[in-house]
C-alpha cells in the first residue's frame, strides 16, 4: 500500500512529508538479510520504519529514524524510574537507549 504523508506531530510520530510503503513478505529463506537491506536504504533516504507495526528492524535504525528519542527515553524514565512497563517491543529496541 501506498499513502501520502504529511508531517507528524509526537516525540516517537511515524509520518513525515512524503510517501510511505507498506509491503508484506513470507518470513522464509534470506528474508531478514533482505529486510535489513531494506532498512539501510530507509534511513539513507531520511525514512523511519512503523513502530506500530515493527517486528524486527534494529535498535540502529530505529535510533537514526526518530531522532527525539532520548527525549522519549528521558520522559520514560523519568515516569518509569524502575522499568516496570516493558514489552517485548521495548525491550529490543528502548532498553538502554
Amino acid at each position: 500500500m501506498l499513502k501520502k504523508l504529511g508531517q507528524g506531530e509526537g516525540i516517537l510520530s511515524f509520518p513525515l512529508p512524503g510517501y510511505t510503503l507498506a509491503l508484506d513478505f513470507p518470513v522464509r529463506g534470506d528474508i531478514l538479510i533482505f529486510l535489513d537491506e531494506i532498512d539501510r536504504l530507509v534511513v539513507a533516504a531520511g525514512g523511519r520504519l512503523y513502530l506500530a507495526k515493527d517486528a524486527r528492524q534494529s535498535r540502529e535504525t530505529l535510533k537514526a529514524g526518530y531522532p527525539a528519542l532520548s527525549r522519549f527515553a528521558a520522559i520514560r524514565k523519568a515516569l518509569d524510574p524502575a522499568g516496570n512497563i516493558r514489552s517485548k517491543l521495548s525491550q529490543r529496541l528502548f532498553d538502554e537507549v
